[in-house]
């Protein structure tokens, strides 16, 4: 009898919660057009203004129709409202960037909205498809969903008109495809996120150790053709200029990185950020070896291709530089998946937890309103984003040693290299590790 209450409780939290992010993803949509949550987000507030990112794409293509560099602003050839300058992948602005010139600049904006919203709402049924075929119970498809229309700064990627998003689902659909057995689709997916970011490639580690090699390399020809159609100047120029401008995200208010939050603290110990700038270089070296580092060691010594996958995921927002608010839209997936196919209650909670520590705004809007831009005030809103995240990789890091590949480091490698080398000679489907099943 108990066990009946607690299963009508769940059900009916769970429709709860459904309900209410619904309601949170009209706001969302609302807001778009009124504004009225502007000013509970740093980006909405102190940045250029809605639509800025979506129009250095917009500018890219322009450029590029009239024979100029995507990643420059000449004058006399600037179009838009306002942007900032471009600094994505050269596919991007040769694709997309040309084809929202086809309407005016902020026609093509709302456009490129109302797709990202259809591609939530889709990605909401596909979600009740996953679930089902799994055998879920229902309550766990309403949570699953409820997260995919609540997620706070999905509401920045829409006012910005970003890519993160298009990108995270891009790779969760390539998920889906590799549970369907459509493997050839699931590479198109993947290769086709990769193009317009390159987050989708750390996941290369995760997805060789599940034993799709020629996923990998595939991706790999494609990206080769598509840098070199598009020009490997203006491939380098893109490197160039991200290995440029992204460290000076350091003291930025608008990023939640965790190199942010060392110097943040950093400055409470020194008298001014002298030893941050003479020590930036090795601080970074530290953070990348370190996450990444035990990211790759779990990922050969774990058979949970999830698991592998969150790590690396986990490892770009805590070793990177000039993480956005709206960056967290790509480990949105990672968290549906995760809540959707580990079975322990207790499992489910910690990882909804997350969820809600990563859904819900930042406090800047009570720090702002009240001028609080001093430690310790600073200090929590730092946190608010990139904590969770490194309690969601330690916590991931435990789980994942759980579920060797063989008893020993050693003979994890050589099943790991055997996997390779079978997927590369001699592929087949049914081997392939599925991401959807627990230790798999």
């Amino acid at each position: 009898m108990k066990k009946i209450k607690e299963k009508i409780n769940i059900f009916s939290i769970s429709k709860f919660f459904l309900f209410l992010a619904i309601i949170i993803n009209i706001l969302f949509v609302l807001s778009l057009i009124f504004g009225f949550l502007n000013l509970l987000f740093h980006d909405s507030t102190y940045r250029l203004g809605q639509g800025s990112d979506f129009y250095a794409f917009y500018q890219a293509g322009y450029n590029i129709l009239h024979g100029l560099n995507p990643y420059e602003n000449v004058s006399g050839y600037y179009i838009v409202p306002y942007s900032y300058n471009y600094r994505y992948l050269p596919f991007f602005a040769y694709t997309f960037g040309i084809l929202f010139n086809i309407f005016p600049p902020l026609i093509s904006y709302w456009i490129w909205v109302v797709f990202l919203l259809f591609l939530i709402w889709y990605t909401c049924w596909i979600t009740y498809k996953i679930c089902k075929a799994l055998n879920k119970p229902k309550w766990v498809s309403y949570v699953a969903i409820g997260m995919w229309l609540c997620f706070s700064p999905i509401y920045l990627e829409l006012y910005m008109g970003q890519t993160t998003l298009f990108v995270g689902l891009l790779t969760f659909f390539s998920f889906y495809a590799e549970l369907k057995k459509k493997e050839t689709k699931g590479i198109i997916l993947w290769a086709l996120g990769s193009l317009i970011k390159y987050i989708p490639y750390l996941i290369t580690p995760a997805i060789l150790s599940s034993g799709r090699t020629r996923k990998v390399i595939y991706n790999l020809i494609i990206s080769t053709v598509a840098i070199l159609s598009f020009g490997f100047m203006l491939f380098l120029y893109f490197l160039d200029y991200n290995l440029e401008t992204t460290g000076k995200f350091y003291a930025h208010n608008g990023s939640f990185d965790l190199k942010n939050l060392i110097y943040l603290i950093g400055n409470v110990f020194a008298s001014n950020d002298s030893w941050f700038l003479k020590n930036n270089k090795y601080i970074n070296i530290i953070l990348i070896i370190t996450f990444f580092g035990l990211s790759f060691f779990a990922t050969i010594y774990t058979k949970d291709y999830l698991y592998s996958s969150c790590l690396l995921v986990c490892s770009y927002y805590l070793a990177f530089s000039g993480i956005w608010e709206h960056h967290f839209t790509f480990i949105l997936p990672f968290l549906v998946l995760l809540w959707i196919r580990d079975e322990k209650i207790a499992d489910k909670k910690k990882w909804f937890l997350i969820f809600v520590l990563l859904a819900i705004p930042t406090p800047f809007y009570v720090i702002d309103s009240y001028n609080l831009w001093s430690f310790p005030f600073l200090l929590l809103y730092k946190s608010s984003k990139c904590i969770p995240v490194l309690i969601l990789f330690i916590l991931i890091l435990i789980k994942a040693y759980k579920y060797p590949r063989q008893d020993n480091i050693v003979d994890s490698i050589k099943k790991l290299g055997n996997m390779i080398y079978i997927g590369l000679k001699n592929p087949n489907i049914e081997n392939y590790t599925n991401i959807f099943i627990q230790g798999d």
